[in-house]
């Protein structure tokens, strides 16, 4: 409770007291998701998260956010937009087969709300990713390729010419 002395400018006889509550915000911002925007599997190199705060929040950056992943899957934080309490992470690079979650650092992560209260602890309970494998590209084995060049035989094709190669695996 703060109590104030008022006065009137102009007429030094009218003063009063008066009192005030004021509330002071002293609950720090926390994390309440994290969310992949795809929710299947996953062929893609980049890919978007959600993460939402519980309150407007300053100071979000790239190096506040950690990638947990497993089996092979590797990934790169790339970049961080937007402002209040929702903001977008895109994390590229992304390679092998596995799973991937997009999580905040516990300490050093400079997020603060409009209080100046700083984000107390991480959040590793986001949404998984599952990041697949493209299916693999068929490679015609010989007896198709003696179909096909019959084909261009009697397609008319005046010309063919056939290199084998073989292909490491």
């Amino acid at each position: 409770m703060v109590r104030l002395l008022c006065a009137l400018l102009g007429a030094l006889s009218v003063f009063g007291w008066a009192s005030a509550s004021l509330a002071q915000d002293v609950i720090p911002p926390s994390v309440t998701s994290i969310t992949p925007a795809s929710t299947g599997p996953s062929l893609a190199t980049t890919e978007t998260f959600t993460v939402t705060f519980s309150e407007s929040v300053t100071g979000v950056s790239v190096g506040d956010f950690t990638l947990t992943t497993s089996g092979g899957v590797s990934a790169t934080v790339d970049s961080v937009t937007g402002f209040g309490a929702t903001y977008t992470v895109s994390v590229g690079g992304i390679s092998g087969v596995g799973t991937l979650r997009l999580d905040l650092k516990a300490s050093g992560t400079g997020i603060q709300d409009e209080a100046s209260n700083p984000i107390v602890g991480g959040y590793t309970s986001g949404g998984v990713l599952t990041v697949v494998a493209p299916a693999p590209v068929a490679v015609p084995t010989m007896t198709e390729w003696a179909m096909i060049l019959l084909g261009l035989m009697l397609a008319g094709v005046a010309a063919v010419t056939i290199q084998r190669r073989r292909i490491a695996v």
